[in-house]
């Protein structure tokens, strides 16, 4: 596959998993007019949410720590790796989390049921695609 294909399909998959919670969104293309800047998923029930995508062949830093704070501390089903940091003169904090995590919460804000979205959360249905850390 070929290295903008890799970078689409990481766009689409962001759109997918919001979508297993059922929040709508949709991956905006810029139909090969790269001279538009843009977001990478719309999500119209909160439209201040502008979420880019980014891919890369070589494993993020903050990826390997995430996964590395899950294999440490995440020991049973739910258990749930939150990546806090910090950098030398930054005032506040950044947090890494899995996506399946982010859109499971943004379902939350959007007014979803706390336990029909835990039950999808932590029991992910084979066919979808899954975040870096559950799946």
């Amino acid at each position: 596959m070929s290295k903008s294909g890799n970078w689409k399909n990481s766009e689409r998959q962001w759109a997918v998993t919001l979508q297993e919670f059922g929040v709508e969104a949709t991956r905006i293309s810029r139909a090969g007019n790269y001279a538009v800047s843009t977001y990478d998923v719309s999500i119209p029930s909160a439209e201040w949410l502008k979420s880019d995508s980014k891919y890369s062949e070589k494993a993020w830093k903050s990826n390997r720590l995430l996964n590395e704070t899950e294999f440490k501390y995440c020991k049973y089903p739910g258990d749930t790796a939150v990546l806090i940091t910090k950098s030398y003169k930054e005032r506040g904090q950044c947090a890494t989390v899995d996506s399946r995590f982010m859109a499971m919460l943004i379902a939350y804000w959007e007014g979803g049921d706390r336990k029909e979205l835990w039950n999808k959360y932590v029991n992910p249905r084979k066919s979808t695609l899954t975040g870096m850390c559950s799946g």
